[in-house]
């Protein structure tokens, strides 16, 4: 159930990321943010039948991970992580990925 939300969810961030770059145009915070998603996902598929304590743990780490890895590539330039826009990136992607698995699991 997992394996096929996730190729829906990378199917759709495909055609919204090309969406998104075609109006944009490519650069460097779309590449960066398009490869950390799917090493995330690519990370995440351990995760989609292990539900144990220690998987959930490890799967909450990888998240923080991502998470911080996405504020990076979106807010380029600047030179503190205790920036407010880093912060706030960082805490609407973690919030976010608590949300979609909180969905997955009540399917």
């Amino acid at each position: 159930m997992i394996g096929k939300v996730l190729a829906a969810v990378v199917g759709l961030m495909a055609s919204v990321g090309l969406a998104f770059a075609a109006a944009r145009g490519f650069d460097d915070e779309t590449a960066c943010a398009a490869t950390a998603f799917k090493q995330y996902l690519t990370s995440s598929e351990k995760f989609k039948h292990n539900k144990k304590v220690s998987d959930q743990i490890e799967q909450r780490r990888l998240q923080e991970k991502f998470c911080l890895r996405f504020a990076e590539c979106v807010v380029r330039g600047k030179k503190s992580r205790e920036d407010s826009e880093f912060s706030n990136q960082f805490a609407d992607c973690l919030k976010e990925e608590a949300v979609e698995l909180y969905k997955l699991f009540q399917e």
